[in-house]
């Protein structure tokens, strides 16, 4: 297909050809590995969760902050009940501040680990908003905390951003 409209484009007019694709980034996370690497990744996760778990603790974050480690790596989960964002709303809060300082610190010990950032919603239709759905407000809040970590120093080639809306909670 791309050889005939080449050859119909190039009858009109010349087209420059079309440069390669892009490479996406392979997460490291997930992908298959040897067991030594496993192991080593278990172990740099660990160390990881025990920082943050640490620094919850001893700034009284710790209903906060919740630390797992998963098959698809460290999962660190800030359950805000209106902490970190105010409902319908994609600014950071004040209180938000030491919270996300606190988990950039305890990211930057690990230079290599991609870091996606997954943003979440109630299951209250937006309605007046700048919003149009859960959708737009769920990814918005994952940039604005992907915005705040390179802010932080986090090399922004490591991280992502997704959007859930309301489909997975991860509180009630």
């Amino acid at each position: 297909v791309a050889d005939v409209l080449d050859e119909h484009l190039n009858a009109k007019s010349p087209v420059p050809k079309a440069q390669p694709a892009i490479e996406p980034i392979k997460p490291q996370i997930g992908s298959t590995s040897t067991n030594a690497q496993k192991a080593k990744d278990d172990k740099e996760f660990k160390r990881i969760k025990q920082e943050i778990d640490s620094y919850a603790r001893k700034h009284g974050l710790s209903k906060q902050l919740q630390t797992t480690i998963a098959k698809r790596g460290l999962v660190v989960r800030i359950l805000t009940d209106r902490v970190v964002f105010d409902p319908g709303q994609a600014s950071l809060k004040a209180p938000a501040v030491p919270v996300l300082t606190g988990v950039a610190h305890a990211l930057q010990i690990d230079k290599t680990h991609p870091i996606m950032v997954e943003g979440h919603t109630d299951n209250v239709p937006i309605s007046g908003s700048q919003f149009p759905s859960n959708w737009e407000l769920s990814t918005a809040r994952a940039s604005v905390v992907v915005r705040f970590l390179i802010h932080t120093g986090i090399n922004r080639f490591r991280l992502g951003a997704a959007g859930y809306a309301n489909l997975y909670p991860v509180a009630s």
